[in-house]
């Protein structure tokens, strides 16, 4: 066999790998000029030339002529409109911004021209690391009134067309769809913003970016929705497992603190929505996207809160009553096994939970609604009032107690129940004899409530009340004398017409009249009002008709309007007993013109028209006070003696016959009858 060339062999491997070089070259060619004409590729330079502020790399990858155009297009639709009597731009309410911007003074082309050179500058300076403001100052900004800088037009078009190449430098997620020498790339900024980049290749195989495309607020929207949607469904997820994994039942809150650990992120809502937990059988919902059903929620909410209230009110009184009867404290547990009787059945709260009971002091709890606002307040009154009640029965026991030991002969025994029943009442009698005095008087047994206010009178004597009582009561017991001696002390620590009134009367018990008058006389200079008309009263009473006439006349003016008809009335009793009939008729008069229904008025002048021989007008006046609701024996004896001396007999035998049946007057009886025996 024949040994090979070494040379030959040595060539073809250096040939061998030579062709494996050119192969792979060709390769790598191939694979290079293929990947540079991927629009995925001009993307990527795209983002390199955004990162790295290459403007020269971004104007290859990027046709600014056709994106500022589409910018403008899409505005013109909406904002700008040419006028038909100038070449005037008409920029109002462009973009509903504020009245700044009025109206571009100069022509069409050199606006559009303007434009699209301010549009350019903006788009730039978002790539370059240093702005243009020298170039931006170059363009030619009108200073006519109502005008605005087209520079500011450019500004406001990008904001509005949220255009803005940095954020492809955040994408999260490319998608890519090509139709030919066209291709739309969606660049996933988050989870719900997004940016579409149309693309168009051109003869050199390389793509533009001819337009770009923000995504409309709508879809945003629809997006948002979606997403909140899963987060809801997570987080319902995670309410059930963590009931099951904590025991709790469906009526438990939601403890979203010990929540969170079932994710290693927490959930939120992209439109900035917050997540709105209750119990763990009510569903999740978000306060942006669940805005109705939370509406909902809360009418429910609020008529299960209400409904929960009036529980726990109704139990708080129940838990009160039952401490009550049973004697129990504050700080005693409650049975609410033994609530039944005061409350049956024992409620449960509206949204099915059952109430936890603590102390007798405590407000029932709803693990659902926990403390409910206001109860509080309630409950404190609820236990005021058992309390005052518990309080009420201590100081009846005491002074019950007191009384027996009192009636006993036990006077300090009694002093001790009844200083006990004091600490508890502070508005009881200042001692145990002026309680026993009260009590004793309210009975009417007089000589031991005397007694007792007496021995109380020894231990105050500048009580005004108790030495009233003692003047009072011996007043009852006819003691007139000693009466008098502890009024006039009553009355010397405290003025009062009571007690004036009460000395008065046990002077003329006594038939010490002038002493009478004489207080009468002093008291008008306090009370005028009252003490006026009593003074006239007891010169009436006592036939001193003129005293009285001058008392009656002088109280007039000072008399309250009210007792001014009483004042002529009296007046008129007065003249009518001197039998000066022509002034006690004016005076009745008076009386009438002032209370023109009173019947003792009408009555009084009919008996003086009367006994002045005028049968006629008494009759009227007499039938007048029947109507007004005088009807006793008196009116229908002085209507018969009337009718009689108008000549009606049997008028006047009719009112007589009246007369008898009423009259229980044994005087006036025998004078009636004798007026019918007449009559026959």
């Amino acid at each position: 066999m024949n040994k090979q060339n070494p040379i030959h062999s040595f060539l073809v491997k250096i040939y061998v790998s030579l062709g494996a070089i050119v192969v792979f070259c060709v390769v790598i060619a191939l694979l290079f000029y293929y990947i540079t004409g991927l629009p995925q590729y001009s993307l990527r330079q795209l983002v390199d030339a955004v990162k790295t502020h290459d403007i020269e790399k971004f104007n290859k990858y990027v046709d600014l002529d056709l994106i500022v155009d589409s910018l403008i297009a899409s505005q013109l639709k909406v904002s700008i409109k040419v006028s038909q009597n100038t070449e005037m731009v008409n920029v109002e309410d462009m973009f509903a911004l504020s009245a700044k911007f009025g109206v571009i003074n100069m022509n069409f082309p050199d606006f559009m021209s303007n434009l699209k050179k301010s549009l350019k500058i903006l788009i730039t300076e978002q790539i370059e690391t240093i702005s243009q403001p020298v170039q931006a100052k170059s363009i030619a900004k009108p200073q006519k009134d109502k005008s605005v800088e087209v520079y500011d037009v450019a500004q406001e078009i990008v904001k509005k067309e949220k255009l803005n190449f940095q954020t492809i430098i955040k994408a999260k997620k490319v998608g890519l769809r090509r139709e030919g020498k066209i291709s739309i790339v969606r660049v996933q900024l988050n989870d719900v913003d997004e940016v579409s980049f149309r693309l168009r290749q051109t003869p050199d195989r390389f793509w533009k970016v001819v337009s770009i495309g923000v995504q409309s607020e709508e879809d945003k929207k629809k997006k948002e929705k979606i997403i909140c949607g899963q987060n809801i469904d997570n987080l319902s997820n995670a309410v059930k497992k963590w009931a099951s994994d904590k025991n709790e039942t469906g009526n438990s809150l939601v403890m979203t603190g010990e929540l969170w650990t079932y994710f290693p992120r927490v959930p939120s809502c992209p439109s900035g929505g917050k997540y709105i937990f209750r119990t763990v059988k009510d569903p999740v919902r978000c306060d942006v996207h669940n805005a109705i059903e939370l509406k909902q929620d809360e009418i429910r909410f609020e008529e299960e809160l209400n409904g929960c209230t009036k529980n726990i009110v109704r139990l708080m009184e129940a838990i009160q009553d039952w401490a009550y009867s049973q004697g129990k404290t504050n700080t005693d547990a409650v049975q609410v096994n033994e609530l039944t009787q005061y409350l049956k059945p024992i409620p449960i709260c509206p949204s099915g939970s059952k109430y936890n009971f603590y102390r007798v002091c405590d407000v029932p709890e709803c693990p659902v609604h926990g403390k409910i606002a206001g109860v509080e307040n309630a409950n404190q009154i609820f236990i005021q009032k058992r309390e005052g009640k518990v309080r009420a029965d201590r100081i009846n026991s005491d002074l019950t107690q007191a009384k027996s030991s009192y009636e006993s002969g036990n006077e300090k025994e009694a002093i001790n129940y009844y200083e006990n029943a004091k600490k508890l009442d502070e508005a009881l009698p200042k001692s145990i004899h002026h309680y026993l005095g009260e009590l004793y008087f309210n009975l009417k047994i007089y000589k031991d409530a005397l007694t007792a206010y007496e021995k109380a009178y020894k231990l105050v004597k500048t009580d005004y009340v108790i030495c009233y009582q003692v003047g009072h009561i011996n007043k009852l017991l006819g003691r007139y004398e000693s009466a008098i001696e502890f009024l006039k002390k009553s009355l010397a620590i405290k003025e009062n017409k009571n007690i004036i009134d009460e000395i008065a009367s046990c002077y003329l018990a006594l038939k010490r009249y002038d002493d009478a008058i004489n207080i009468y006389k002093n008291a008008i200079k306090t009370f005028p009002e009252y003490f006026y008309e009593k003074l006239g009263l007891l010169y009436y009473s006592l036939a001193r008709y003129d005293n009285a006439i001058s008392v009656f006349k002088e109280g007039l003016p000072k008399c309250y309007r009210d007792a001014e008809a009483s004042f002529r009335n009296y007046l008129g009793n007065c003249y009518y007993m001197k039998k000066d009939y022509r002034e006690a008729e004016g005076q009745y008069i008076d009386a009438l013109t002032l209370d023109r229904n009173n019947p003792e008025y009408g009555f009084n002048l009919g008996r003086n028209y009367l006994a002045n021989n005028d049968p006629a007008s008494a009759i009227y006046h007499l039938e007048s006070a029947e109507r007004n609701g005088k009807k006793d024996a008196q009116l229908y004896y002085l209507l018969g003696k009337a009718h009689k001396g108008n000549k009606e007999s049997e008028k006047a035998k009719k009112m007589l016959e009246d007369a008898v049946k009423l009259c229980k007057e044994p005087g006036l009886l025998e004078e009636i009858k004798k007026e019918l025996d007449n009559l026959k």
